[in-house]
């Protein structure tokens, strides 16, 4: 075999161990502008046997993907987004004033331990993901408010459904995310504007501190990643298929990449311990890109 025979050979052989995790575990009816053929990732599998979804990482500002995943994937393009949708809630709440941002309003149920978390405040509302605390700040929202958060986090009003005639079907979009339809695309945009949103906008900054804490000490602990400052919100959809999403970005402090991971069924990793996975490969490859 001559020398540049052997260069092709050697080029083939890098670029087929490069391939990425989805490429060599991918389930055929991935979703309409689903990323492929794009870079791998270093560290192994992201995905396990268990495991079933994708993920999706993008370049933070310019929203470009970078690398992408998936196996045994089964969920729709979008679906509802769940208590990532608790987002907004509090960013139309303290906008809006109809909320202090130390007020505290008791978390009796749904959170992150089950009996409630007692009397707490918005950041750490976010960060375990209380139901009846969204639900009580909600319904002193008008639906224009929330509609106008959605706009100014990512431009989601396109993804409302139509104005629910009823406090509680209104209440179920704020605190739940019913019907308020996204995919990687969307949580990627909303992730975006919570991580280069205005540091004097202080309705924002509540937000990133709670979807920080959500990964230091509430529901996203399995992406907390040492040495890098991972912010994000999970969600989950309690009825088939089971989807569970989260939507972040890192490093805190100036932001390279925004992950965002759908899982399906209530088996294998949450979708915090894939982006863990997901978080620590490009931590690996910032540090010495010439090892992958």
């Amino acid at each position: 075999m001559g020398i540049q025979d052997r260069r092709e050979f050697l080029g083939s052989l890098a670029a087929a161990i490069a391939l990425p995790a989805f490429a060599r575990a991918a389930a055929p009816g991935l979703p309409p502008g689903f990323p492929g053929g794009l870079a791998g990732l270093p560290g192994g599998e992201v995905f396990e046997e268990a495991d079933s979804g994708g993920f999706v990482v993008y370049e933070a500002r310019s929203l470009k993907p970078l690398h992408a995943g998936a196996r045994a994937w089964s969920l729709p393009p979008r679906a509802d987004t769940a208590s990532v949708a608790k987002t907004f809630c509090a960013h139309a709440a303290l906008r809006t004033g109809v909320l202090a941002p130390e007020e505290t309003l008791l978390c009796d149920g749904d959170g992150f331990k089950p009996d409630g978390h007692g009397p707490i405040a918005v950041v750490e509302a976010l960060a375990v993901s209380c139901n009846t605390f969204f639900e009580k700040s909600g319904a002193r929202l008008t639906w224009e408010s929330f509609r106008d958060s959605c706009r100014a986090l990512g431009g989601l009003e396109e993804r409302l459904p139509s104005r629910p005639p009823g406090l509680l079907q209104r209440l179920d979009v704020y605190a739940h995310g019913a019907g308020l339809s996204t995919g990687f695309e969307e949580l990627a945009r909303l992730a975006r504007a919570v991580a280069f949103g205005d540091p004097e906008d202080a309705p924002l900054t509540a937000v990133r501190r709670g979807w920080r804490e959500a990964v230091t000490r509430g529901t996203a602990r399995d992406a907390d990643v040492e040495g890098l400052e991972v912010a994000g919100k999970t969600g989950s959809l309690g009825s088939a298929p089971w989807e569970r999403k989260f939507a972040a970005f890192a490093p805190l402090p100036d932001p390279r990449w925004i992950v965002t991971v759908r899982t399906a069924g209530e088996d294998g990793a949450s979708p915090a311990r894939i982006a863990g996975r997901v978080f620590r490969a490009l931590q690996s490859l910032q540090r010495d890109p010439r090892a992958f």
